[in-house]
């Protein structure tokens, strides 16, 4: 049962969230060529990361109802739907959908993640959320109403961000510790919440980041959980050059996405 505390900190953050998408919508596009602009960002997309499509294997889903939750501009929803899939796309922000209209067919909600069992009414084959759930506070509770929607063996395909990962510890030592944030005062939540690229002290999303474990104990309803982890950039370590072979090993360990698939 959510407190009277914890609930005013969900609605807090959904209407903080709602704010930064809406102004921040991911990868927003201007308004001229905006389709092929968002098929251009699809592409970038599948080229900066080589793990979703073995990982979602898109053309599973030729024929099966899918729900998208956070699906951002749609550049995953509209491989699903290029795919053959019937899409449901889900999203906070109404800037982000109006985008997504252009490249996915499908059905449009927006709302909140913490709405979606009494909402739809429907049963999917998947739900997949990519840097959503992390962004919630209670997010054991659309967890559990993701289980709910899904069908019998019904799959789940989630990323949420990795707490022991060199993104997540460069963010403490150099925010925290070098430019002294946590002399001022600032908590490592407060610093998380400045993950999202355009977050600033006036507007930001609530953030939070997983263990492997902490994961497997938020989606303990759901069997044969596996987890892999990924996105690792030059960025996160600058000073290295190494064989592919050794940076995808230690993406593998320290990377900040985690990635985990799941059925009911």
């Amino acid at each position: 049962m959510v407190g009277k505390g914890e609930m005013g900190r969900e609605i807090e953050a959904l209407r903080e969230n709602m704010l930064f998408w809406d102004k921040y919508p991911c990868g927003l596009p201007h308004a001229e060529k905006m389709k092929e602009t968002l098929h251009k960002l699809r592409q970038e997309r599948y080229a900066q990361y080589f793990w979703p499509k073995p990982i979602v294997e898109f053309e599973k889903w030729n024929g099966k109802e899918v729900l998208e939750i956070g699906c951002g501009i749609g550049l995953d929803s509209s491989m699903f739907s290029e795919c053959g899939a019937e899409v449901v796309c889900l999203d906070l922000s109404r800037k982000s959908l109006q985008a997504a209209k252009q490249i996915v067919s499908g059905d449009f909600v927006c709302t909140s993640a913490c709405t979606i069992e009494k909402l739809l009414r429907r049963k999917f084959d998947l739900v997949y959320t990519f840097g959503v759930l992390h962004h919630i506070p209670e997010a054991q509770e659309v967890v559990d109403q993701i289980y709910a929607v899904l069908k019998d063996g019904g799959e789940v395909i989630a990323m949420l961000y990795n707490r022991n990962s060199i993104t997540y510890w460069k963010m403490i030592l150099i925010e925290g510790l070098f430019k002294r944030a946590f002399f001022e005062g600032k908590t490592v939540e407060e610093l998380l919440r400045y993950a999202e690229r355009g977050a600033s002290e006036h507007l930001k999303p609530y953030v939070t980041c997983y263990s492997v474990r902490k994961l497997r104990k938020l989606f303990s309803k759901f069997r044969n959980l596996r987890i892999e982890i990924h996105a690792l950039s030059p960025f996160d370590v600058p000073f290295l050059k190494m064989p592919d072979n050794l940076a995808r090993f230690l993406e593998s360990k320290v990377g900040w996405f985690l990635v985990l698939k799941g059925y009911k």
